[in-house]
């Protein structure tokens, strides 16, 4: 019987908050056929910094770098001007301007009461570690654990530093985020006879642009996301519905990414739906019958 071959990696880069605050992040995780475990470090000053618990997954044949805090260890002294939440984070190669190569995306967060609290950005630059996490493997198992790893629903918990010094980190507060892209598809069961459908770009805006189809029918077409809340009331009569999510371009920072909230009367379902221009992410809905 053989083992899975486990590897250590340390990534240094930074991360951008929302009002123009800037700390240095690092990342020391362990990489189990692409499953990621380990801890994240935000600080400003070395030896003030907060430690979290962090998990996550590596598609490296698309690369893909995602990764999600999930508790607060300790925070020794770490201090900040806005509110600090624990991270969850989808990363994409890109070039910068000046040529260099990094791994950044967009970060979602909310506070204490699983309100929006701000947005920023996670950049790590191409080094030697972070080349080797994402190197392709000839082990097929990276490729299915991957995939399971992105149909799961990350948890994402909140940590305040200004105004939650004492809350209790072992009962956190859980916000559960979708993922789609093409590939990887969620359901959801559905009670009443119309589909509530926010839309806006949760990250940096550049540009990012979409269609929707609901079954056969164009709902929504060509729209240019941004900061500002686009809703669609949809009926839904019918025992089945299927919700697809077109990606139009990938804006200046790739991929194209949409922020998605679905309301089912008092129930709601919060979905990230990224992709390369031309493919599509698809949610399907299947009507359940209250007894």
């Amino acid at each position: 019987m053989g083992f899975a071959q486990v590897e250590n990696f340390t990534l240094q880069g930074y991360l951008g908050v929302e009002g123009g605050e800037s700390y240095s992040y690092k990342l020391e995780v362990k990489d189990s056929l692409g499953t990621l475990s380990g801890f994240g470090y935000t600080y400003l000053y070395e030896g003030k910094e907060v430690k979290a618990s962090v998990k996550g997954w590596v598609d490296k044949p698309k690369g893909i770098f995602s990764f999600q805090e999930t508790n607060i260890i300790y925070n020794r002294g770490f201090e900040s001007n806005t509110t600090i939440c624990l991270i969850h984070a989808t990363l994409h190669f890109k070039k910068e301007t000046d040529g260099s190569e990094v791994f950044s995306g967009s970060i979602t967060s909310a506070d204490a009461g699983n309100v929006y609290c701000g947005q920023g950005t996670i950049t790590f630059p191409n080094s030697p570690h972070l080349k080797q996490l994402m190197k392709p493997t000839i082990n097929p198992t990276v490729s299915l654990i991957a995939e399971k790893a992105v149909n799961t629903k990350p948890m994402r918990v909140i940590y305040d530093t200004l105004r939650n010094k004492h809350m209790n980190t072992s009962t956190p507060l859980v916000k559960k985020i979708a993922e789609i892209t093409e590939g990887h598809e969620q359901s959801f069961d559905w009670q009443t006879d119309s589909i509530v459908l926010k839309i806006w770009d949760g990250g940096r805006i550049d540009g990012d642009m979409i269609s929707i189809r609901v079954n056969d029918e164009l709902v929504i077409q060509k729209l240019t996301l941004s900061k500002d809340t686009v809703t669609k009331r949809i009926n839904f009569l019918d025992n089945n519905c299927t919700l697809t999510i077109i990606a139009l371009n990938e804006g200046s920072e790739p991929p194209n990414t949409a922020n998605l909230l679905l309301l089912d009367g008092n129930r709601s379902h919060e979905i990230i739906a990224f992709n390369e221009a031309g493919k599509q992410a698809t949610i399907h809905l299947r009507k359940v019958r209250n007894p």
